[in-house]
């Protein structure tokens, strides 16, 4: 109760908590369904009140007799070889070859032989179904008293030596195609074992031979509906990860959910089932798709911990962990360890990082973190489906191994946990849009009454298509295009560049210009005329930046303020090219406003240009209220200090913009002490730039 209260205090879904207490009440209770039937016991089993009436499928688990490195022959068997040669007694769930005293090997070859007593069947009407997961097998039955032997088949070829070997996983299903009158008969197993640790593992099955037919058909759909649950699954969840890449937990998912298809494929041999004779690659692929699942699962799965709670699952310790997990794979595949060192190497290191893995689940859940309940009833559902296993892999139940299931299970609610964090994103995504909505419906009515109140303008002034028409056009001719080319603008007004955006650091070219002694002109022309020629001069010079894509970031009095590389991003050396140009342009096109207004007015103007590179923040400064679309920082107040040390009609640039250029166009102009900053800095002027053809010069520089 304590921990019922425990879990609900911190957030546990109450279903989820009923189904763990329904599964650990279901595990303590499953023991008790012991194996009712009758046992092996030193060799023989007494089936004489065995029925199928009774019991349709007998397992025929316990200790059979076995004969080290001997195939026993039929000749063997009329010459009484069963009595003379040295044996053993083994248990289909016993200890491998190498870890028994008596064999003490990692491979050979041997026969199992059990004596069946007491069995009556007619002709055909029982059958025998064999399984095992590594080795080779082939199964014969003898009855001395009637002198009859028959080989019953099998998968594969037991050798004497890796050379004679043909190695096959699968079942095989033997009929008992003779009479039994109760008399005794022997069945015979062939085994060989030369790439993993030899041992038999799986008992054969006694039955029915419809039933046992039955029995593969139904375990071949079900094999078939299992491996297409997780094929369905890997899909899913690749899927989502296409979706959204960078959402690691789905793709690791997927990859543990392939992990376990393969596994699945290989302890179900689909593959050899399917092919009459399978190629060797076969049977290795079953090997290693069985020993290796395990770790590689385990890392997958430690990889989805630490991508779906990152919060509580280190990247040091993620990286440790892998490294652990594929230099057991390693190890256990280049060294020949003894079965002892490998389980408590591997029973050490998968408990630390198991238990390591529980702790931080265990935090992840109490803290109350997204999908972090799915995540740990299924691992639970994962861990009753093991022990189940194992205790029916130990004679204790009887039932069929659900492992297969708890596993679809675990993956199922792994996938929960993606989902889940899909669904809240979603969610999120579906709240913006909802208050997008309610804002665009607010700018709407907004928009409405300004519009109704335009009508009205309308009616009294006589100027509806004017005023609407200006009305409509205002941010794009107004606003946008007094500071943005047009080409620029127009994919702000479509939305393809975002211009209200936060402010964001980015490298950007910067020209301030200026007219020389603007005060004095001021003074001499009048009001008027200085505001003609300023509107004449911001013109030229803003269709110049435009033309060469840069921002008209605003204007200082008779000064301009241009930026190369924002809204619209370019690199460097295509900022510098294009400042560069427009520079040159500007001073060029102020020769011919010059020419125009000496004629007009009797008055000329000389301008300073400078420019700098460098990294500035833009974006959108301000408030509600009122704010400012511009580019800010060092890079910008360098460029201002620049241009107004320059001379009257020159260029100044600095380093950052020189090594762009070589020394035929360039010439020091000193050194300058600059406001606000420490130390000297040397600039340079751009001589002759009324005699280069830039295009041609920016070829042959690349």
């Amino acid at each position: 109760m304590h921990s019922l209260r425990l879990t609900q205090g911190i957030g546990f879904p109450k279903r989820i908590l009923m189904c763990l207490r329904f599964l650990t009440s279901l595990l303590l209770i499953i023991p008790q369904m012991l194996w009712a039937g009758p046992a092996v016991v030193q060799g023989s089993i007494d089936l004489a009140s065995w029925t199928t009436a009774s019991q349709d499928r007998l397992r025929l688990e316990g200790e059979w007799r076995f004969y080290w490195k001997q195939f026993v022959t039929e000749a063997d068997l009329r010459d009484g070889y069963l009595d003379k040669a040295p044996s053993m007694l083994v248990t289909s769930h016993g200890k491998n070859w190498l870890e028994m005293r008596e064999i003490g090997e990692k491979h050979g070859y041997g026969t199992y032989v059990l004596q069946v007593k007491g069995l009556k069947a007619n002709a055909g009407e029982l059958a025998i179904l064999t399984s095992q997961f590594f080795g080779t097998h082939r199964l014969s039955v003898w009855q001395p008293q009637h002198g009859i032997y028959r080989d019953l088949g099998g998968k594969g070829k037991p050798g004497r030596t890796k050379s004679e070997d043909e190695p096959v996983y699968g079942k095989t299903l033997g009929v008992l195609d003779f009479p039994s009158d109760g008399s005794d008969l022997y069945l015979l197993l062939h085994y060989s074992e030369y790439v993993m640790v030899g041992s038999y593992i799986d008992a054969p099955l006694l039955g029915p031979t419809e039933t046992l037919r039955i029995r593969m058909q139904y375990d071949w759909a079900q094999a078939c509906w299992i491996l297409g649950l997780f094929t369905m699954m890997v899909i899913f969840n690749l899927c989502l990860f296409l979706l959204r890449p960078s959402d690691i937990p789905s793709l690791t998912i997927a990859v543990l959910t392939l992990i376990n298809s393969l596994r699945f494929i290989a302890t179900e041999s689909m593959i050899s089932q399917l092919v009459e004779h399978p190629p060797g690659w076969v049977y290795y692929f079953t090997i290693y798709a069985v020993g290796w699942a395990f770790p590689l699962g385990f890392a997958c799965y430690l990889s989805f911990l630490r991508y779906a709670f990152p919060q509580y699952f280190s990247k040091r310790m993620h990286i440790v962990a892998l490294i652990s997990v594929f230099a057991y794979m390693l190890m256990t595949l280049a060294a020949d360890m003894a079965p002892v060192l490998a389980v408590i190497i591997s029973a050490v290191m998968f408990s630390v990082l198991g238990g390591y893995m529980l702790v931080k689940q265990i935090m992840a859940l109490r803290e109350g973190a997204k999908g972090s309940g799915f995540a740990i009833l299924g691992v639970w559902v994962l861990v009753i489906g093991i022990g189940h296993d194992t205790m029916v892999f130990l004679e204790m139940l009887n039932p069929p191994y659900i492992g297969q299931y708890a596993m679809i299970l675990f993956t199922l609610l792994q996938s929960l946990v993606v989902a889940r964090n899909f669904t809240h994103a979603f969610r999120t995504a579906k709240r913006l849009s909802t208050q997008l909505k309610e804002e665009v419906a607010i700018q709407t009515a907004q928009l409405q009454e300004k519009n109704q109140l335009l009508e009205v303008q309308k009616a009294e002034l006589g100027k509806a298509h004017e005023l609407q028409q200006n009305w409509n056009n205002y941010l794009r001719e107004q606003v946008l295009q007094r500071f943005l080319p047009p080409g620029i603008a127009e994919k702000v007004a479509q939305g393809k560049i975002t211009l209200f955006e936060a402010p964001i650091a980015v490298d950007v070219t910067v020209i301030f210009a200026d007219l020389c002694a603007f005060t004095r002109a001021t003074e001499m022309l009048g009001a008027e005329t200085i505001g003609l020629i300023l509107n004449q001069y911001f013109v030229a010079m803003t269709e110049i930046v435009f033309s060469e894509g840069g921002m008209v970031d605003k204007f200082i009095g008779d000064g301009i303020m241009a930026v190369f590389g924002v809204p619209n991003r370019i690199a460097a050396d295509e900022q510098v090219r294009h400042a560069l140009r427009c520079a040159v342009r500007m001073q060029l096109k102020l020769e011919e406003l010059n020419t125009f207004w000496l004629k007009e007015y009797n008055y000329s103007f000389a301008m300073r240009i400078g420019v700098h590179r460098g990294p500035a923040v833009f974006g959108s400064f301000g408030g509600q209220q009122r704010s400012d679309y511009t580019v800010i920082g060092s890079a910008v107040n360098v460029a201002s200090r620049i241009e107004a040390i320059a001379a009257p009609n020159a260029i100044y640039i600095s380093s950052p913009i020189k090594k762009y250029l070589d020394s035929r166009i360039v010439s020091e102009a000193g050194i300058f002490t600059l406001k606000g900053l420490d130390e000297p800095v040397r600039l340079y002027e751009i001589k002759d730039y009324q005699t280069i053809e830039w295009d041609e010069y920016f070829r042959q520089v690349g």
